[in-house]
């Protein structure tokens, strides 16, 4: 019972991340404090699901492959960022689903573009990975 209410509360920050932060990320424009808090609320939750999840294979494989479509959006994102020759619009339909929940970081390193951005999006998606990753290999 426990996994149904923590999967339909994934369901739901996840969704009202990505609704929240559409516009901005949408049009590029600053995040607004909504967004942050949104932002900060999504990444946190992120780190309890997996917490919570220690036991359960499934949650745990589902949140490793998040974790890496987010890093390979992230990374796409930092290349894109690097290079502004390079065509990346396939990788458009996953950005919106991947990094659009993250948007709202861009508020704390507005100075430093989105190369930044970028990086910290990459490490986040690395410390989900990782400790789902570890939790998985804990269970039997």
């Amino acid at each position: 019972m426990k996994s149904k209410y923590l999967n339909f509360a994934l369901i739901f920050v996840t969704l009202l991340s990505i609704i929240i932060n559409f516009n901005s990320f949408l049009m590029g424009h600053d995040s607004s404090l909504l967004g942050i808090i949104t932002t900060i609320t999504y990444i946190v939750f992120w780190f309890l699901f997996i917490v919570l999840s220690k036991n359960s294979r499934k949650a745990l494989v589902f949140s490793i492959v998040w974790s890496l479509l987010t890093l390979a959006c992230a990374s796409v994102t930092l290349a894109a960022n690097i290079n502004d020759r390079l065509i990346v619009d396939f990788a458009i339909p996953f950005a919106m689903v991947f990094i659009t929940p993250l948007y709202a970081i861009e508020a704390f390193f507005s100075q430093s573009g989105f190369l930044i951005v970028s990086i910290v999006l990459i490490i986040i998606s690395l410390a989900w990975f990782t400790l789902s990753f570890f939790f998985l290999k804990r269970t039997k």
